[in-house]
């Protein structure tokens, strides 16, 4: 009997080994095929992920948002000319005066804007020539027909509903001798310029009042690292199985989908909001099957007494302390990019908040936060703190989050310290709470805002 169960035995270990071979390069393959995407699409020219229509909607956006602030910074320097000093109002005239094509700015048609902004300040400067290809534009035209001509134009016109209407609107006012709805207009851009102002200073000392305190919370209370205990309670054969999932998720929703997709009857955003739950789900599916139901909560909450209200104030917190530089390293990036290459690289996302406002909210703010969380801060992050420290982990993880978003070069940096920075919040916290909620206040704040500016601008 004994010598049949030695043979059995033998056999079953056989094969396992043969099943863990097999599991190992099916792994393998997935992992291959990934990489292999991921460097095929970062060669994709920007551009044609975009369409050029949709590139040319961003830059006038971004356009019509410098130029908003041109503005606002006009009325304050002509509010305080107004009091006697009018050196802020020739240096910014000089400063309007020699901003060139190549910056992005006034650039064919919307020379006109920048002839408008120097007019309202009251700077001389050699008017334009407006030649017969400029006058084809209605904008040209009406910019003609108030400011070289004399003549009103239609309340509708185009001019006034541009970036510097209001300043067009006012000039009208001047000519037709209304000049209390002229003066009413410029208080009320003066008001917006000082709420700009205070919003403004409001966010830089709260989010600089959240970065400090994270530092000296950090620094004197030195909190223990969580994860590296968590990990040691998954069984030793079990924990490939982080990694694993984490490939499996990433080869569903790049290599694979891209075969199938193109063959769907199904819009983009409705296929995304049908594929990303059902690729997450076969993930944490494969991981519970290989684990246990145990584990996988651990990775999401790691006890059942969990206090959830408690790490949902952390996640509001965290996202105070971590937004600062984050944004510090995306303004040192996007600088040594012309504005039109930013442009091309604008996340998709940004064309269907006007189009699908509710679609849009739920794929940003709660599909993906739970979705990225999940599988980059808790299965990638905790496979790669078996085997080493905190920043490099934190680093490795967050070059993974950067690459794998349709964004491209100018957000690389900023993308990789965003996941660094949920990566250090998942360390000090007890699960993924915390990070799901800060990556919540992300994609949702930056949602309203695109939502807001894109249709107002």
């Amino acid at each position: 009997m004994s010598a049949r169960g030695d043979k059995i035995n033998n056999m079953t270990e056989k094969t396992k080994r043969i099943i863990s071979i097999a599991r190992t390069c099916v792994f393998a393959v997935m992992a291959l095929s990934v990489a292999v995407f991921a460097v095929l699409n970062l060669n994709i020219e920007p551009g044609e992920r975009l369409g050029k229509a949709n590139v040319k909607k961003i830059l006038g956006w971004q356009f019509d948002l410098s130029v908003k602030t041109l503005v606002f910074q006009c009325a304050a320097v002509k509010f305080s000319a107004g009091r006697g000093s009018t050196s802020a109002a020739k240096n910014l005239g000089r400063q309007i005066s020699v901003m060139e094509a190549k910056q992005g700015f006034f650039y064919g048609k919307d020379i006109v804007h920048k002839w408008i902004l120097l007019d309202y300040l009251g700077i001389d400067a050699q008017k334009p020539t407006l030649s017969e290809k400029l006058l084809k534009h209605k904008i040209v035209q009406n910019y003609q027909t108030l400011y070289q001509e004399g003549r009103f134009l239609d309340e509708h016109a185009p001019l006034f509903e541009s970036a510097t209407g209001d300043l067009a609107r006012m000039k009208q006012f001047v000519l037709q001798g209304q000049d209390k709805s002229a003066q009413r207009l410029e208080a009320g851009l003066m008001e917006k310029a000082v709420l700009a102002v205070l919003v403004i200073v409001v966010v830089f000392l709260v989010f600089g009042g959240g970065f400090i305190g994270a530092v000296v919370f950090v620094c004197l209370k030195k909190p223990a690292m969580r994860l590296p205990g968590l990990i040691d309670k998954i069984p030793q054969d079990k924990r490939r199985v982080l990694g694993e999932a984490v490939v499996l998720q990433l080869f569903l929703m790049f290599p694979a989908s891209a075969l199938i997709v193109p063959y769907l009857p199904v819009k983009t955003m409705a296929l995304n909001l049908l594929f990303t739950p059902m690729t997450f789900v076969a993930s944490c599916a494969y991981f519970w099957v290989m684990t246990s139901r145990d584990i996988l909560r651990m990775i999401v909450y790691e006890d059942r007494w969990t206090n959830v209200y408690r790490e949902v104030l952390a996640g509001m917190a965290g996202y105070f302390a971590i937004l600062p530089p984050v944004f510090l390293v995306l303004f040192v990036s996007v600088s040594f990019f012309p504005m039109e290459e930013t442009a091309k690289y604008s996340h998709p996302i940004v064309f269907e908040v006007r189009e699908n406002p509710l679609f849009s909210i739920v794929l940003a703010v709660l599909i993906a936060p739970v979705v990225e969380e999940v599988i980059f801060r808790g299965f990638l992050y905790g496979y790669l703190r078996r085997y080493f420290g905190v920043v490099i982990s934190a680093f490795v993880t967050g070059v993974c989050f950067a690459v794998f978003h349709p964004q491209g070069i100018p957000a690389v940096a900023f993308l990789i310290a965003m996941g660094m920075g949920l990566c250090f919040l998942r360390e000090l916290r007890p699960g993924l709470i915390a990070p799901m909620v800060t990556h919540m206040m992300v994609n949702g704040i930056t949602v309203g805002l695109v939502y807001l500016l894109t249709g107002k601008i």
